[in-house]
C-alpha cells in the first residue's frame, strides 16, 4: 500500500454507486470516455456506472462481471492524506483517514515521498 496526498479537490458526479457481484449480468453501453479501460454498465435494477473493462467478460452489448466491484468514488480535499489500496486505468481505490474508501482520479493525488 502506498500513502498519497490529494493535490486537487475531487467531488464525485455519481453519488449513487453501482455495486456488482461476480457473475452478475450487465448491459454495456458504448459511451465516450476520457479514461480508456472503462465501460459504462447498467445492472438489472437500472443503476449505471463506469466499470473497468478488465472486470467484465463482454458478449456483444452484454457483459458478465468477473469479480465483485463498487463504483463508489471518494470526495477529497487538497492536502488530504490517503492510502492507495489498488490502481486501475487512471484511477486509484483509496482510503481516507476516516476509513472511507472509493475511487479517486490519479491526476488528483500524488504518492508521498516523505515516508
Amino acid at each position: 500500500m502506498k500513502s498519497a496526498h490529494a493535490i486537487k479537490t475531487y467531488q464525485t458526479p455519481y453519488p449513487h454507486p453501482l455495486i456488482i457481484k461476480s457473475g452478475d449480468s450487465l448491459q454495456l453501453i458504448d459511451k465516450k470516455t476520457e479514461c480508456p479501460g472503462w465501460v459504462w454498465c447498467v445492472n438489472k435494477d437500472g443503476i449505471s456506472a463506469w466499470v473497468p473493462t478488465s472486470y467484465i467478460e463482454r458478449i456483444g452489448n452484454l457483459g458478465k462481471a468477473l469479480r465483485d466491484y463498487s463504483s463508489k468514488e471518494l470526495n477529497v480535499q487538497i492536502g488530504e492524506i490517503l492510502t492507495i489500496l489498488k490502481e486501475e486505468s487512471g484511477w486509484a481505490w483509496c482510503m481516507n483517514q476516516n476509513g472511507e474508501e472509493g475511487w479517486v482520479p490519479k491526476e488528483c493525488i500524488r504518492v508521498r515521498t516523505d515516508q
